[in-house]
């Protein structure tokens, strides 16, 4: 599969406008391309994330303007990994039990009230874990990310 940037480039273009390759084996040789760049893009823009969080954590301050007037921002997500489901779920139980009791309801209606709240699809950690006093690194693997927003 060696085909120049330059042809690679027209190719994934014209794909943009809806001309496809003829053949099977061009198209798959395409996917395998893009499949590269991709890799190779996500690479490239943590390592440029990265700089740019080094080089803003040197001025005062997390938003940086340029002298074209963007505004470079950088703050910090926690991401985290290999979470351990069950035992979030067995703190949350014990957590249902006193609330339950605490405030008179049904512990069932409480224990799935706070499951849909902290497994809902675009999770909430944060606030969750605040409210209940979890420690989520007894449940999880995190790091801390720098995440930088650029505006015109």
């Amino acid at each position: 599969m060696e085909m120049g940037l330059e042809r690679a480039i027209a190719e994934l273009n014209a794909i943009s406008d809806g001309v496809f390759p003829s053949g099977l084996t061009e198209l798959v040789d395409l996917k395998m391309l893009c499949n590269e760049l991709m890799d190779s893009l996500k690479g490239a823009k943590a390592l440029i994330d990265s700089e740019i969080a080094v080089q803003i954590a040197e001025f005062e301050g997390n938003t940086q303007t340029l002298a074209d007037g963007r505004k470079v921002r950088l703050t910090y997500q926690k991401r985290r990994r290999e979470v351990d489901r069950e035992g979030i779920i067995d703190f949350l139980e014990g957590h249902a039990k006193f609330l339950a009791t605490e405030k008179d309801l049904p512990e069932a209606e409480v224990r799935y009230d706070m499951l849909l709240e902290f497994f809902r699809p675009e999770p909430r950690w944060g606030a969750m874990i605040k409210k209940l006093g979890l420690e989520d690194t007894e449940y999880c693997e995190s790091e801390e990310v720098a995440v930088i927003s650029i505006t015109a």
